[in-house]
């Protein structure tokens, strides 16, 4: 995952593993609204921001489901320098084929969304 910063607007950018007939993953994107907790536990977790987006993929895995080994080894918690919007992410599901990610920002939420087959990736573009 990687967010690039921009004047006026930043990229979020979920990149997946390449697989024989699959593009990236089905997703859904929504505005949402705090308390958030992390799924499975419960427990509380906080995002930077006054508005807020939830995106999950489904089916979608952060570790190989063969073996069990960590596809994703990124942080679980970013607050990017230098984004426009985006305050804050925090990976908040990663269980059972769901990976979901709350996104925070200082804007009103606007996005766009682009996905693309080779390589497997969702783009996300927030903006004021």
């Amino acid at each position: 995952m990687k967010v690039t910063g921009g004047s006026c607007s930043d990229t979020i950018t979920f990149s997946f593993r390449a697989a024989p007939g699959a593009g990236a993953p089905p997703y859904v994107i929504e505005s949402a609204s705090p308390p958030f907790a992390q799924a499975g536990s419960g427990e509380p977790i906080t995002v930077p921001g006054r508005a807020f987006l939830r995106i999950k993929f489904q089916p979608a895995w952060t570790a190989d489901v063969q073996t069990g080994v960590s596809t994703y080894t990124g942080p679980r918690r970013i607050e990017p320098t230098g984004a426009a919007v985006t305050r804050g992410l925090v990976l908040f599901d990663s269980f059972e084929g769901v990976v979901g990610w709350i996104v925070g920002l200082d804007s009103s939420g606007a996005y766009t969304v682009t996905s693309s087959a080779s390589p497997p990736r969702v783009t996300v573009t927030v903006g004021k």
